[in-house]
């Protein structure tokens, strides 16, 4: 009966890690991609250092630093144009160095990434729709 339990237990935390590992992030915003990109470049900047921007294949990445749950981690960025004006925004990171687990490091970073990106996103879309001209480096 113990050795029972004791399978059951290990089945449930291999597979509430693969489901921890399974978890994209992903999420949709309303907009022109030239609005949620510079959004979203703007949301990297605030909290982590932008290592590379390239607006024609809408992708970004940036790292983050050290904290006690990681060694940093390398983030991607990409934008996908889908239908009826919205644009898909996925963010892929990557543990740094020898680190083998990240303590849920990609999912903070990714709730923080992607409320920023919701805050910032309605000021690139009102300086867009007022026709105020991007700032340098963002054209």
């Amino acid at each position: 009966m113990k050795r029972v339990r004791s399978l059951a237990f290990l089945a449930i935390l291999i597979g509430s890690t693969m489901l921890a590992f399974a978890s994209d992030k992903t999420a949709v915003f309303q907009g022109t991609t030239n609005a949620v990109f510079n959004a979203a470049q703007s949301s990297a900047q605030k909290w982590w250092t932008l290592s590379f921007s390239d607006r024609n294949t809408h992708l970004m990445s940036f790292v983050t630093g050290r904290s006690f749950a990681s060694h940093g981690m390398a983030c991607s960025v990409a934008l996908r144009p889908l239908p009826d004006g919205k644009v898909e925004v996925v963010l892929h990171t990557q543990k740094q160095g020898r680190q083998i687990y990240a303590f849920g490091s990609g999912d903070r970073i990714a709730r923080k990434f992607f409320g920023e990106l919701r805050n910032e996103l309605p000021k690139e879309q009102a300086s867009a729709d007022a026709g105020v001209p991007a700032p340098a480096g963002r054209q």
